[in-house]
């Protein structure tokens, strides 16, 4: 029985060819079916690949080439059950001293009555180094993409936080403001006009009277809410300071006299103003409709 290294044919007494198993340039093995593992022959593909002779493959097990413990093969024998394969793969130890990754499809076969192991290897040396390149490069990737995940995470919790804050400030800013204004107000109603109360019920003459009627009005102007709520119907100023008037009880022959104005000129805002609230054909009183806005 022989490996015909001129035709790469394994022929016994018989003449068998197994030339269609395998390509020219595999390296094939011959091996006794067993816990020997002893090498029986190897082509021309096998001599180059590994660097031996044929009669220093002969004098070799399998185990003098593959360099893994017989643990670490039985894990790679299950890792192709697993993976549904029919080869494995394993590092295979060159004459020159080099580890070489291999496939190795092992198939049993028969030759005068007795069993062998007919083992094709391919070297996958710089497949493999190549996958594992990409695994590296993949692996970096992913690390940077965590990195920039938790990065940004952090900059999302900073963010909300500063948000948080930002939004206490403005709730904070708004309720100051609210405060400062409600003093304010307070201000004038206890200290401001009480004082133009107790001077109108002098002896004023009608131009004093007149203008401290003006600036009372002013004062409530200042002083009153209405003036926030009414800003929506965008009123013109004479408007505001007519309704303002309306809303204190003032008849249009007063609102005339404080502001300067004809009567009828009042009338006319009277009416604008109705118009702007929707009352036009309503018959709501005016006055109780601004005291209404203004709560």
């Amino acid at each position: 029985m022989s490996l015909n290294h001129n035709s790469d044919t394994i022929s016994d007494n018989s003449g068998i060819s197994f030339e269609s198993f395998f390509r020219k340039h595999d390296a094939i093995f011959l091996l006794m079916n067993g816990q020997t593992g002893q090498l029986i022959d190897a082509n021309d593909a096998a001599l180059h690949f590994y660097g031996y002779s044929t009669q220093q493959i002969k004098s070799m097990k399998i185990e003098d080439i593959i360099k893994l413990s017989p643990d670490e093969l039985d894990a790679e024998r299950q890792r192709a059950v697993k993976e549904e394969r029919k080869y494995f793969i394993v590092p295979h130890l060159l004459a020159n001293g080099e580890i070489r990754i291999v496939e190795v499809h092992t198939t049993p076969i028969i030759l005068s009555n007795k069993t062998y192991l007919f083992s094709v290897i391919h070297d996958i040396t710089e497949r493999k180094q190549a996958e594992e390149e990409l695994e590296r490069h993949r692996k970096h990737l992913e690390d940077m993409v965590d990195e920039r995940t938790v990065e940004l995470e952090a900059q999302n919790i900073t963010l909300q936080e500063l948000n948080t804050t930002l939004k206490v400030l403005l709730k904070q800013r708004e309720n100051d403001k609210k405060d400062m204004e409600e003093r304010f107000v307070m201000n004038i109603r206890n200290l401001v006009l009480p004082f133009v109360e107790q001077m109108k019920k002098g002896r004023l003459d009608v131009g004093q009277r007149l203008n401290l009627d003006i600036i009372e009005t002013h004062l409530h102007d200042i002083a009153t809410p209405l003036l926030k709520n009414i800003r929506q119907f965008n009123f013109t100023p004479k408007e505001i300071k007519v309704a303002v008037l309306v809303k204190e009880g003032k008849s249009t022959k007063e609102i005339a006299k404080i502001l300067g104005i004809a009567a009828g000129s009042i009338d006319i805002h009277r009416k604008n103003i109705r118009k702007k609230l929707g009352l036009s054909n309503r018959r709501a009183n005016l006055q109780s409709y601004l005291e209404a806005i203004e709560q």
